[in-house]
This record gives structure tokens, sequence and C-alpha cells, in this order.
């Protein structure tokens, strides 16, 4: 029974990091390779992107956008992707894009200058952005906490109850080896 226990915890353990490392890298540790990770908050882009997914942007010349590119940009303190509709030139000759989102009627009301774009989206995971937004806020960002720290007492409490008990029943047969592995 105690080994079962010891092996149950073990497996926890490995399936728990393996978990959060992915996560860590999933939300985190992919800004090292260039890549910036923005959750969608609304439909305007489905079905392409889903509401929930995370996007992964990648910086590229602003002015390399073609008609039909999904571009992300930064309106108004507001990170929105959309779809160049068309490429324009303002009275001045600067150049700007007009966008739609895929699930919008009507193309957006302003124009988008290259200096407003974040970057080129490469690639989304669906549901992805639900977990992120619920760590990074309370009451989720407690929750996770509170679970790992419970994960890390109870492992610990199972090491030093059943660890004692092997040990005495090492000190009671001395000549018996601890575990099959050392025979």
């Amino acid at each position: 029974m105690v080994k079962v226990i010891k092996n149950f915890w073990k497996i926890a353990t490995i399936i728990i990091v393996s978990i959060a490392v992915i996560l860590a890298i999933l939300l985190a540790g992919i800004r090292v390779i260039g890549f910036k990770p923005y959750t969608v908050l609304s439909g305007s882009m489905e079905p392409h992107f889903h509401v929930g997914s995370i996007i992964y942007v990648r910086n590229v010349d602003p002015v390399t956008f073609k008609k039909g590119d999904t571009v992300t940009y930064n309106m108004d303190g507001n990170v929105v992707t959309h779809r160049v509709n068309d490429i324009l030139h303002d009275d001045d000759g600067r150049l700007y894009y007009q966008t739609k989102g895929d699930a919008n009627q009507m193309v957006d009301a302003f124009k988008l200058y290259p200096e407003k774009i974040i970057g080129k989206p490469i690639f989304s995971i669906p549901l992805l952005g639900f977990v992120s937004n619920f760590i990074q806020k309370p009451p989720g960002t407690f929750i996770v906490i509170g679970v790992c720290a419970l994960f890390v007492f109870l492992s610990t409490l199972t090491e030093l109850i059943f660890g004692a008990e092997e040990n005495k029943v090492q000190a009671e047969n001395p000549d018996k080896p601890e575990t099959e592995e050392q025979i």
C-alpha cells in the first residue's frame, strides 16, 4: 500500500510539473523566440480566431501586409486583430490599411497607419486564453497558488509519513534490502 501511494504521488508530481512547464512556455516563454501572446476577447474574427483563444503575434515589417492578411495593432490602448480589407493612401500620401473583422458587416471606420501595427498573428491555440486570463487575475491566481501549495504540502506529508514507516521497517529488518531495485 505504501508503495502504491508513493508511486501515485510521483506520477501526479510529474504530470503537474509537466503541465506547469508547458503552460509557462506557452504563456511566457514563447516571448524568448519573438512571439507575443494575446487573448481573443471578442468574436469579430470568428471563425478564424475563436473567443478565448490565444494568438501568437510575431513582429513583421508593417509595410509588408497585403490585402487579406491578418494584422494585430494597437487602437486607443486596445489590442485588435482584424483582416486587411484594403491598402490605401491618405491625402498626404501616407500608407494606411483599411481593416475589417471577419464576422463584422462593415469595415473599420479608422485608418490603420503602420506605426500602430504590433505584428502578424502566426498561430493560435483555442481556449488557452481562458486559462491565461483565469490565472492572471484574482481569484484565479489565488486558487492556482493554493492548489500548488496544497500539492507540495501533501507530497511532503506523504514522504514524511511513509518515508518514516519505510525507515522503521528497514531498521527492524537490516538484512532485507529496502527495495527490489537494491537486490
